[in-house]
């Protein structure tokens, strides 16, 4: 399985090398043909030239920030012998016969480790204090082999080399779409396509580039499975997460986490989730298993992992479940409960609606054209207004239908937080109307006095509620300044709609205790700025319209 899964990931990575190389090639060429210029030729050098010496040179920049905002400390082996962890680490790169990576440790209770360097010759791995507060000594341990595979996979030289082709795109663009000069309009706009095709090329290479660190990852997470044991991963990866969202955050610490996002051992931003279903779960597997379950089979997820750096923790857990004989997660056998059907007919129509501004907006423009090629020239002006009437009306309907879709009034269901976060056809486009027994206990930005957002816990777990007043800015700055604090610890019920994205949280309807409601205009304010949306987008309608309008007067005779 460990050879398989080896070969699967070299060759996504050979693949994708491939792809960004085949369109550089692409792109060279016709650039060449179309300019008769070396200027274009000196920029790419420069490019390549200047991200080579960013990748020798950049780890040692990258040690000295690190020493100097994180005051972290460097530890080379002798000083660490002693240390069982240290001593694992040291047994291994003596087996890859490498050298024993620069060891830096942050002052810090939120668990993360990250690795960088050029390559193993100047490599260096960083941990936090809480990897020993929230991980066991074996769980250190494969975190530490998974930090290591990346640099005996020689990571750092082909994210560094397929990130310089994807930045070459970006160059060629912009240095051919600005090439047309007067007097020379034909090569002017063989110039701006070649820059376009470049573009679109870079739109692609960046996924590409996603796709490539993502394989990396899986092959690392092997790596560590097979130099430790693939449930100990499993349960290091998710302890990571429960850290990161019980630590209160400092504005230090997120700077950490997000300034070292992409090379950490799980993405922060997807890790507070993850967080929060180990929390609410309580330990309980089958609790947990249910909620991976979400990053298996629901196309949300599979939409959201493309924009990512890392996989989504649901699908590690299983490919390390496939390494190990006793999995701690054994979720490919939930998949058969799954109705995809209606998994799927969720989806598009959550696709639908989301973009139903845009995709009426379309159809209207290709009617307007349609018309307007039939009809005298005295009638093209008109049409443009009646259409654009048209389209706002369109729009009006539109919201009416969104705000329903979203915030459906349709019994609002008792149930507990981790029930809701089981669920695995739960959207980021369409609520599901929920009710919640239980008492607030913080913000929902820990130490932010403005912030008028809350935590909500039951005896399940806890979760993000957002609240809007009725008066936009002043209204939540009152809430927070003057109201949150005087509900803590007071027994409530929070109504509400639950969404599933990127993150959890609850768009609150109302706040209810035995003396006082506190209402929330979430479903007023969604409407305000679609109506906002509505009206600038029927403004640009009536300007695309009065330019076809224009076009169609001057072609027809």
């Amino acid at each position: 399985m460990a050879i398989k899964e080896a070969i699967k990931v070299q060759a996504a990575s050979i693949a994708t090398m491939s792809l960004l190389s085949l369109f550089l090639g692409i792109i060279l060429a016709a650039a060449t043909i179309a300019t008769h210029s070396f200027s274009m030729h000196f920029i790419i050098a420069a490019i390549i030239l200047m991200n080579l010496l960013l990748w020798l040179f950049g780890p040692f920049f990258q040690t000295l920030f690190f020493k100097w905002f994180y005051k972290v400390r460097f530890y080379k082996y002798e000083e660490l012998q002693k240390e069982e962890w240290a001593r694992f680490l040291k047994k291994l790169c003596d087996e890859k016969k490498i050298r024993f990576p620069g060891i830096g440790i942050i002052e810090d209770d939120n668990p993360t480790a990250f690795s960088y360097g050029s390559a193993s010759f100047n490599a260096r791995i960083v941990l936090t204090r809480g990897m020993w507060k929230f991980l066991s000594e074996p769980e250190v341990e494969s975190v530490l082999a998974h930090e290591l595979g990346h640099i005996v996979h020689r990571d750092f030289i082909i994210m560094t080399i397929a990130s310089t082709i994807v930045q070459l795109f970006y160059v060629i663009f912009r240095f051919l779409a600005g090439g047309r000069k007067k007097g020379d309009d034909r090569r002017g706009i063989y110039l701006l396509a070649i820059g376009l095709v470049s573009y679109f090329f870079y739109w692609i290479g960046t996924y590409a580039l996603l796709f490539l660190s993502r394989a990396r990852e899986y092959y690392a997470d092997q790596f560590a499975a097979e130099k430790t044991d693939p449930n100990v991963l499993s349960a290091a990866l998710i302890k990571i997460a429960y850290g990161i969202a019980a630590v209160e955050d400092t504005d230090k610490t997120a700077h950490l986490l997000n300034q070292t996002r992409a090379m950490g051992l799980i993405d922060p931003k997807r890790a507070y989730s993850l967080g929060l279903i180990y929390l609410n779960s309580e330990g309980q597997l089958d609790k947990l298993k249910k909620a991976f379950l979400f990053d298996l089979v629901n196309p949300w997820a599979m939409l959201m992992e493309l924009s990512s750096t890392h996989p989504l923790t649901g699908k590690r857990l299983k490919k390390l479940a496939e390494q190990s004989k006793k999995p701690l997660f054994s979720l490919s056998a939930e998949t058969g409960e799954v109705d995809k059907s209606r998994m799927w007919r969720g989806f598009f129509t959550d696709i639908l609606i989301q973009n139903s501004f845009i995709i009426s907006g379309i159809i209207m423009l290709t009617i307007t054209l349609f018309l307007g090629v039939f009809i005298p020239k005295s009638a093209l002006y008109p049409l443009a207004f009646m259409v654009t009437l048209s389209y706002l009306a369109v729009l009006i309907a539109l919201i009416v239908i969104k705000t329903g879709y979203k915030f459906s009034g349709a019994g609002f269901q008792q149930m507990q937080i981790i029930d809701a976060m089981a669920d695995i056809y739960a959207s980021p486009v369409r609520g599901k109307p929920v009710r919640l027994s239980g008492i607030v206990f913080g913000r929902g930005v820990p130490g932010y006095i403005f912030g008028e957002d809350m935590m909500y816990r039951d005896r399940t777990g806890f979760i993000f509620l957002n609240y809007e007043s009725a008066f936009p800015i002043f209204g939540n700055l009152y809430f927070a300044w003057k109201k949150l604090e005087g509900l803590y610890k007071k027994p409530s019920q929070a109504t509400g709609w639950f969404f599933r994205g990127v993150t959890q949280h609850i768009e609150l309807k109302e706040l209810e205790f035995r003396d006082d409601k506190i209402k929330s205009r979430v479903k007023f304010w969604f409407i305000f700025w679609e109506t906002i949306a509505a009206i600038l987008l029927a403004a640009l309608f009536l300007i695309i319209s009065l330019f076809m309008a224009a076009v169609l007067t001057y072609a027809k005779p």
